[in-house]
């Protein structure tokens, strides 16, 4: 990570500090589950929830309209040179490679993904299917989600499955939890920094 990203992220540490001492976050921040946070999202006791296009699947219509008046923006843009994706095989038999092949083939398929789409609407694939069943009819709210993806030309798994140092989720998630606990913005910086050098 170059000088100027490590200062883009202090940066972002001293917003996050400035937003948890007047309890912009909540109680106990650290302490809130998944499901406490959606719940309070439904129950319109919280103004946003960041989360990926799959939570659009599990939204209750029956809770105050959520969905309807939920919008959608994209996630940031991840730099490319740290993105990597594709299967990958086992050198095992040139049979059952041949085999492996041909089923890589056909779930990556256009055809694949739009019988998904046939079949459940609400799913939100991560494949841009040029030409979609016409009968494929989903929710308004899925269809936010779509639109706010229309730009997209590549999609990623989870950074973490492809990150070179697996480590770092985990490690700057525990980290930043100091904010909310009397640590400072340097010395979560450094924590981080840390276990950076640890796993080297």
């Amino acid at each position: 990570m170059t000088l100027e990203e490590w200062a883009s992220c202090g940066r972002i540490f001293f917003i996050l500090k400035s937003l948890a001492i007047p309890g912009y976050f909540g109680k106990n921040a650290v302490g809130v589950d998944v499901n406490f946070e959606q719940t309070a999202f439904y129950n319109g006791d919280s103004a946003m929830i960041w989360d990926g296009s799959w939570f659009e699947s599990g939204i209750p219509e029956d809770k105050h309209g959520v969905a309807e008046r939920t919008g959608v923006i994209p996630f940031p843009y991840i730099n490319e040179k740290y993105a990597s994706d594709g299967f990958s095989i086992s050198k095992y038999s040139d049979a059952e490679n041949e085999a492996s092949i041909k089923f890589l083939k056909f779930i990556s398929g256009q055809d694949f993904y739009r019988g998904l789409q046939l079949a459940n609407a609400e799913v939100l694939i991560p494949v841009i299917v040029k030409e979609p069943d016409p009968n494929t009819k989903p929710s308004p709210f899925s269809q936010k989600v779509r639109d706010s993806l229309s730009g997209s030309t590549n999609f990623r798994d989870d950074i973490q499955t492809y990150d070179p140092d697996s480590h770092m989720l985990d490690t700057v998630r525990n980290a930043l939890q100091g904010l909310f606990i009397g640590k400072t913005p340097e010395e979560v910086g450094a924590e981080i920094v840390k276990r950076i050098e640890d796993y080297q």
